[in-house]
């Protein structure tokens, strides 16, 4: 499926030194995927930069809990939360590694959404100057139409951002 994202940030250095919070919502679309088409994420998330090494932040995902299938029986998608800790080994944003573990919790059943609880994931971004490569890694496991049992997959992710102090792009492929 494909995924256009709107997002907005915001610091909060003058009360709480390191943290921030933000929000996003997505449209996904897919006409061959009648799961996915149509639907709309609300997602929130907090982050704490420790210091220039070291970032925690958990995002929540599908907050809205978006009915995903058929209007005529549609199927609630479950609340997923997604922690994360970032290392910068070089204190800067040139070198910027990630794992985290997206957990899904109730919701609807595991084969419409993900017969797995937890879904692991790592992330390495390096450049500098506002421009930055990324390439991200996940375990994903789903159902076939043609399957009984569980499949699992890696996906891939690798695109380029473009940020600066009050606005950023990012484009990505799968």
């Amino acid at each position: 499926y494909g995924k256009f994202t709107l997002a907005l940030s915001l610091p909060l250095m003058r009360w709480a030194p390191g943290l921030s919070i933000g929000v996003n919502y997505s449209r996904l679309f897919s006409p061959q995927n009648d799961l996915a088409h149509g639907a709309n994420q609300v997602e929130l998330a907090i982050a704490w930069r420790a210091n220039r090494f070291f970032t925690l932040a958990l995002v929540g995902r599908n907050l809205n809990a978006p009915r995903l299938g058929d209007p005529a029986a549609p199927v609630a998608s479950p609340v997923v939360l997604d922690p994360e800790l970032a290392l910068r080994p070089l204190g800067d944003r040139r070198w910027e590694m990630a794992f985290g573990v997206r957990t899904r919790f109730g919701g609807g059943p595991a084969e419409v959404t993900t017969p797995h609880r937890a879904q692991p994931r790592g992330r390495l971004m390096v450049g500098g100057r506002g421009f930055r490569m990324f390439a991200e890694a996940e375990r994903l496991t789903y159902f076939s139409s043609s399957e009984v049992a569980p499949l699992s997959a890696l996906r891939l992710s690798a695109g380029i951002e473009f940020d600066t102090a009050h606005f950023g792009a990012a484009l990505a492929g799968n």
